[in-house]
């Protein structure tokens, strides 16, 4: 299990062309950023993941990719599905010592593990976002898959 949790710490350090913060479910206009997104999928082995159901609305810009390293910290680019537009960002990550947010360890044994993102809009094409918005999410990882997602009752601010 220490493996695991060590490996998953170290790709993502060593995944570092993006950056995505994670925090707390305040909309993104609340805390600078301009979009507030509801779902984050991927795995830490999949090298993309997908965010979607963002608002405002914008039939354009409902969802977004980006690779681990772009959330991960350091800097990278999410690109917006149909419209093309870019988003760059820097970000640092932080794996929290014990989840709150996260599924419940089962016989005392963790299940899955907080990583905490923030960061900084730094530019990019995209008229959904500007440099200086806040970036952040809170994404747990399913610690035997690999897997991926926004803490429950989170959304990702960009």
């Amino acid at each position: 299990m220490r493996r695991l949790v060590i490996g998953a710490a170290a790709v993502l350090a060593l995944a570092a062309p993006a950056a995505v913060t994670i925090g707390s479910a305040a909309p993104a206009f609340a805390s600078g950023g301009g979009v507030s997104c509801a779902s984050l999928k991927g795995s830490l082995t999949g090298g993309t993941v997908s965010i979607g159901k963002c608002t405002p609305a914008d039939k354009n810009n409902k969802s977004a990719s980006a690779t681990i390293a772009a959330l991960a910290g350091g800097s990278g680019t999410i690109t917006w599905s149909k419209s093309g537009g870019t988003t760059d960002v820097t970000t640092t990550f932080v794996l929290a010592p014990s989840s709150t947010v996260c599924k419940a360890p089962k016989k005392g044994v963790a299940q899955a593990q907080e990583i905490d993102i923030t960061g900084t809009v730094t530019g990019g094409t995209s008229t959904y976002t500007s440099a200086g918005d806040t970036v952040s999410l809170t994404v747990c990882e399913t610690l035997k898959t690999g897997k991926l997602a926004l803490a429950k009752g989170t959304t990702a601010s960009l």
